[in-house]
């Protein structure tokens, strides 16, 4: 059977957590209220994926997002006296067999510039921990490489054996150069946010505030990679052997470029 596109109410839509990649939904408020007015704007470009059941009702497979979205706007239009209840439902893909919902809404989220390296890791792991494809099967279907994939994977299967503290230390440690230009981007955003900081209201501020911790990461990230990068330099033999050689030519120049001194003469 082919897939079919419709308007679904949004309460006959749920959410299985477990399914859920993107599990730090309290820190994406702020984009959230972006995406709102985006759709405000746009209309939703990107409909909804889901899977329906023997019940009647559909499980969401990919969008959380846009699917709180549509609701904060379905909310925030019955205060109105002239609302259309134009966000009640929303456009949604259904899929009529989905065998891997987990898989459809990894590859969605992975492809998303702002996941974070941490949300895709435990996506991996949850992914490989409920099916038995390898990582090659995997990074063939994802189009990305193989070694990223068991980076991600490794690093999933990590957080979820330890602790909170433990796990933010390791985050720190795990870096894609990749991704540096997405986190200078983002940067670039989020300062331009800033800049305009006095005309937000309380609530934007905090939630701007909110939005900066991933940001944060990411950059504690970079500055960790760009640091170990410079010892591992440091340590190669070739450029050990340049710095000495570099230093014994520049003491014959200091020698030679060493004012005379001054003496003091008495009567």
């Amino acid at each position: 059977m082919s897939d079919i596109y419709m308007n679904i109410p949004l309460e006959d839509i749920e959410v299985n957590e477990a399914d859920n990649p993107r599990k730090n939904t309290e820190d994406n408020r702020y984009t959230i209220k972006s995406l709102m007015e985006n759709i405000e704007e746009n209309h939703l470009i990107n409909p909804l994926t889901v899977e329906q059941r023997d019940d009647g009702k559909y499980t969401l497979i990919a969008g959380y997002r846009r699917l709180q979205a549509f609701k904060s706007l379905h909310e925030k239009g019955k205060l109105e006296s002239d609302y259309d209840n134009r966000y009640a439902n929303v456009p949604a893909l259904v899929k009529q067999a989905v065998k891997d919902r987990l898989f459809v809404a990894l590859s969605e989220n992975l492809a998303r510039k702002d996941m974070t390296e941490d949300e895709k890791a435990k996506g991996v792991y949850a992914f490989k921990n409920h099916t038995d494809e390898s990582v090659r099967e995997l990074a063939e279907k994802l189009g990305i490489s193989k070694s990223y994939v068991e980076k991600l994977y490794q690093r999933g299967k990590q957080l979820a054996n330890i602790t909170a503290v433990e796990a933010k230390a390791f985050s720190v440690k795990f870096f894609n150069p990749e991704y540096a230009g997405e986190i200078i981007e983002r940067t670039e955003k989020t300062v331009g946010l800033m800049k305009d900081i006095a005309k937000m209201t309380a609530e934007e501020k905090l939630e701007l505030t909110k939005s900066t911790r991933f940001l944060i990461d990411d950059l504690n990230r970079i500055i960790s990679y760009i640091r170990e990068t410079e010892k591992k330099i440091l340590a190669d033999a070739a450029v050990k052997k340049l710095l000495e050689e570099q230093k014994k030519a520049a003491k014959p120049a200091a020698k030679r470029g060493r004012p005379f001194k001054k003496f003091k003469f008495t009567k």
